[in-house]
């Protein structure tokens, strides 16, 4: 954290001292906890609420504290962040029952506005079977990200219980609903591990014996359509792209969601009657990597196509994408050894969830996890590799 005038950390960047969103949150807790425990650092806390307080622009009745085009997030363009927002609400509260001011406790109400915008008007709020789920980032493809997700519930019922706010219990149980419904999906048991997101992208070939030629298609996820681009236009993670540089083969880069029915559509121009061998890339997973790595093909079947155009509906074959969206890693290094971090966090997100909510559901799913543990020896020897959770005192 690099301090600014207002006192607001930011983060060192090649473009300069950037404010982070999220470190404000951080140190502001950090401030409340020396208060709680000296009831010292009260007007530096106050401070600091004012600076955030002034970075974030209103928008309706919310408030909300940007992200820019400033190398602090992996999406391009102007966006907030479900989670960012979510862990400005207790501090926010804080302050102002220290202090007794009601701007405080008014700037907590806007702040919890925003976490309600849809994701379809530019905010983190999307709907699954009529239940609410808040994004840590909304990106065009849902992501579901679940680390931000959880957390975010958390810091719903800490709100909602800290400011007497109703409408924020119910938005909190409403996300609950929609996490019970969704957690089967981030389950990995062939790897003892859970997804990171339910979104991934994957590269799917198409070769024939004769002239084929990739024209234009879409990825749908849901009800939405996603075109694909020509070329190797933007960041291939993120993009849906046809490529082709051989007369002979196509290939299709896809990006797909578990949490929806996904079908790709494409369009081609095929020089005579012939056979499409379909094939893709599962990759296989790294304990340090972070998306599917093709290292190799695997067939899918094969597909009859006529001289002329020809267009062709395809499911995902689910079964050979086991790392879409990719488990999560082991590259958190503390005292020399990796850690499966965000794992741990899911865990430890569940069962504090459970003592909230007092849902056995979850807590099958934090008892379940935790126990994968016991199998990484067996699957993950590598000597760097860390078996345990972080510990205590140690930050994740």
């Amino acid at each position: 954290m690099v301090p600014l005038a207002d006192g607001f950390p930011g983060k060192q960047t090649e473009r300069g001292v950037v404010p982070h969103p999220i470190f404000g949150t951080y140190l502001l807790r950090d401030m409340l906890t020396v208060f709680d425990k000296t009831g010292q650092n009260l007007e530096d806390a106050r401070k600091l609420a004012d600076a955030a307080i002034s970075r974030m622009r209103p928008r309706g009745d919310a408030l909300i504290f940007w992200y820019g085009d400033d190398g602090l997030s992996q999406l391009d363009g102007t966006h907030y962040s479900g989670l960012t927002q979510a862990r400005y609400l207790q501090p926010l509260i804080s302050v102002a029952k220290a202090t007794g001011e009601a701007k405080y406790f008014e700037a907590a109400r806007r702040v919890f506005q925003s976490l309600k915008i849809p994701a379809s008007e530019g905010g983190v709020h999307r709907l699954h079977k009529g239940d609410s789920v808040v994004e840590e980032y909304a990106g065009k493809v849902p992501t579901y990200v679940l680390n931000g997700w959880t957390t975010a519930i958390l810091e719903l019922f800490g709100y909602a219980t800290s400011s007497g706010d109703q409408e924020a219990q119910q938005f909190a149980l409403s996300n609950v609903r929609a996490l019970k419904a969704l957690l089967p999906l981030y389950d990995v048991p062939d790897l003892a591990n859970s997804r990171y997101q339910l979104v991934g992208s994957t590269v799917h070939r198409f070769r024939s014996k004769s002239p084929i030629k990739a024209l234009s298609g879409f990825v749908r996820v849901g009800e939405d359509i996603f075109p694909f681009e020509h070329g190797n236009s933007g960041n291939p993670r993120w993009t849906n792209q046809i490529r082709q540089s051989v007369p002979k083969q196509f290939r299709l880069n896809t990006l797909l969601s578990r949490a929806f029915t996904c079908k790709i559509v494409v369009r081609f121009k095929a020089e005579s009657d012939c056979t499409l061998r379909w094939d893709v890339a599962p990759g296989r997973y790294q304990t340090q990597g972070t998306a599917i790595y093709p290292d190799g093909f695997t067939p899918v079947k094969e597909i009859a196509a006529k001289a002329g155009l020809n267009t062709i509906v395809l499911d995902p074959p689910w079964e050979s994408l086991n790392l879409i969206g990719y488990p999560t890693n082991f590259r958190k290094v503390i005292a020399g050894k990796r850690y499966n971090v965000y794992h741990w966090l899911h865990v430890r997100n569940l069962e504090r969830l459970f003592e909230i909510t007092h849902d056995f559901e979850i807590e099958e799913w934090a008892h379940k996890w935790r126990g994968y543990a016991r199998k990484w020896p067996e699957l993950y020897p590598e000597s760097d590799i860390a078996y345990s959770a972080p510990g205590a005192g140690i930050s994740w």
